[in-house]
């Protein structure tokens, strides 16, 4: 009887600690199934969520970055155009052009055998004023007379430069160039940086 009353005493305690055990589970997956899993869930969404937001913000400042340095190269360049442009008057003036070259040759000792005025041609930008130039003098009284082209109060590029022995004297030589000046009329300049921005984009619009 004794044994007996051990052995059910012991199974008794097993019980317990069985019921206790399957309680536990029982409480363990509950608390995972209603709690934990849905959680789970939330948190990986707000983790993914937090991430894109996270590459967003990267991506923005990249950007705002590269927006800045590009608005400081366009204020930088525009500034550098608006002094091109000054160079640039209105409307082709073709008597002052013949009184500064008329100038230059005295100061450089040049005798003007001919200035021509050639039609103008259109830019996208700009409108080339050409002027043929036929002159007499040395090979010193060119290169000064050069300079003083290149120093005109407005753009003048020399080109078509050709050379040629004059028969009088031997240091003088006769040369023929195509001096081009500039013009820029109101609808072709660029009063405020956004119009880069809106020529660009007319341009692109217009690339098939």
């Amino acid at each position: 009887m004794k044994a007996f009353g051990k052995i059910e005493i012991k199974a008794s305690g097993l019980l317990k600690i069985a019921v206790i055990l399957f309680i536990g589970v029982m409480v363990l997956y509950i608390w995972y199934a209603q709690v934990y899993k849905p959680n789970q869930e939330t948190i990986e969404e707000k983790t993914a969520t937090l991430t894109q937001l996270r590459a967003k913000l990267q991506r923005a400042k990249a950007t705002l970055a590269n927006e800045t340095k590009l608005r400081w190269e366009l204020e930088r360049l525009f500034a550098q155009y608006k002094l091109v442009e000054e160079l640039m008057p209105a409307e082709r003036d073709i008597p002052n052009f013949i009184s500064k070259i008329y100038l230059a040759a005295k100061q450089a000792d040049v005798s003007i055998i001919r200035i021509e005025p050639r039609p103008s041609v259109p830019q996208t930008y700009y409108i080339v004023d050409p002027y043929a130039l036929q002159i007499k003098t040395t090979f010193a009284g060119l290169g000064k007379f050069l300079a003083l082209i290149s120093n005109l109060p407005f753009t003048a590029l020399v080109d078509e430069l050709k050379i040629t022995r004059s028969g009088q004297g031997e240091n003088q030589i006769e040369v023929t160039m195509m001096v081009n000046t500039h013009h820029m009329t109101a609808a072709q300049r660029i009063t405020r940086i956004e119009e880069v921005t809106k020529k660009a984009q007319k341009r692109g619009k217009r690339r098939p």
